[in-house]
């Protein structure tokens, strides 16, 4: 078992045996879990700053297959990254966290410093730690930048002697990507793929799904004795087709118009899309009302849904307003701005959630 996979499954045994009743307390417990775990290359983990772990949030999906763990943190113009171990996949890397480096790939929707402004620390953890190095999925223009921000960290860490090169694979996408294959994982859960789709947002933007891959045998040979299919197999003839299911995708930033242009992001499993804005009028405390408005900073203009395309993102009422085109089993929403209460968000989500589509469970990443 090699060292990221050593370290994720004890925490995620440890994770499993909690019941969905107590993951508010469950950050907490972690971060006391994994003082006691080691990696095999000896380097105690106990070093990592406590906050990286309390603040993270935890959710549990109980799908039909597999059973996935989201664990990270998605705040509007702050950080945004959410991590499934299981699969060995971060979706962006705007904070870096010991879970998040433990994973071989990250999937880089944009640009945007909230969404990737810690990828070079990923590649420097998993060095120090000799794990391997990882894969980064970006869209083409970022690659670049990417590069050029990497080696200035390394200069100024000074580590040009024990860093020969880049210690990480970028892979680009290209602006007009759908239904793009860019990553074939095997894992302990089972072999997934990883398409790119692009996306609506202010810079060049992708989004991501990823696929279960199974055999199915074909119709004319169910019933048949196994040792029977395997002799015709063995004579070239094709017995079983692959099968992909669209397990779970996230869509980081973007217009709504990026989720309906990709019709497997309606129908996937569990869907991660970003709703900035919730629809809220309310003045800013520092300010009176009228002083407010004079600067645009009621809460009322700024969550109106023209304003919200222009900078290229999701309002609660366009989702609502096209709930019935949603047949995900589970859409999860993050990306909250931070002028919005924990409980502001609770009860606009609850709200959404009981007037959907019937089908669909919404719930908020926070």
């Amino acid at each position: 078992m090699n060292i990221e996979m050593c370290k994720t499954n004890e925490i995620l045994s440890f994770i499993d045996n909690f019941e969905d009743s107590e993951l508010d307390g469950l950050a907490e417990k972690i971060n006391k879990k994994i003082k006691d775990v080691k990696l095999k290359s000896l380097v105690q983990i106990d070093h990592f700053q406590k906050d990286n772990w309390c603040e993270l949030n935890i959710k549990k999906l109980s799908i039909k297959s597999p059973n996935l763990t989201l664990v990270g943190q998605s705040i509007a113009g702050c950080r945004s990254s959410i991590v499934i171990p299981e699969i060995g996949i971060v979706f962006d890397y705007g904070i870096n966290t010991l879970i998040g480096c433990g994973q071989p790939l990250v999937a880089i929707t944009h640009g945007h410093a909230d969404h990737m402004g810690s990828l070079h620390f990923h590649a420097f953890e998993r060095r120090m730690h000799l794990m391997a190095d990882p894969t980064y999925l970006m869209p083409e223009e970022c690659i670049e930048y990417f590069n050029k921000a990497f080696d200035a960290y390394k200069f100024l860490n000074r580590h040009g002697s024990t860093f020969v090169g880049r210690t990480y694979k970028p892979i680009g996408i290209g602006p007009v990507a759908k239904n793009v294959n860019v990553k074939l994982l095997q894992t302990p859960k089972g072999k997934f793929i990883v398409k790119a789709f692009a996306t609506d947002h202010t810079v060049p933007s992708v989004g991501y799904i990823v696929y279960e891959i199974r055999k199915k045998l074909l119709p004319e040979f169910t019933g048949m004795d196994s040792k029977d299919i395997a002799k015709i197999a063995k004579t070239g003839k094709i017995v079983s087709e692959i099968i992909e299911t669209p397990i779970i995708g996230y869509t980081g930033d973007t217009r709504i118009e990026g989720i309906f242009n990709n019709p497997d992001f309606l129908n996937v499993q569990v869907l991660i899309t970003e709703c900035s804005y919730l629809g809220i009028d309310k003045v800013e405390e520092h300010q009176d009302e009228d002083e407010a408005e004079d600067y645009d900073v009621v809460r009322g203009e700024g969550d109106n849904i023209l304003k919200c395309k222009a900078r290229g993102h999701i309002h609660l009422n366009e989702i609502y307003e096209n709930r019935e085109k949603f047949n995900n089993k589970l859409l999860i929403l993050c990306h909250f701005s931070r002028r919005y209460r924990k409980e502001e968000i609770l009860d606009k989500v609850s709200w959404l959630n009981n007037n959907f589509n019937g089908r669909t469970n919404v719930v908020p990443f926070i």
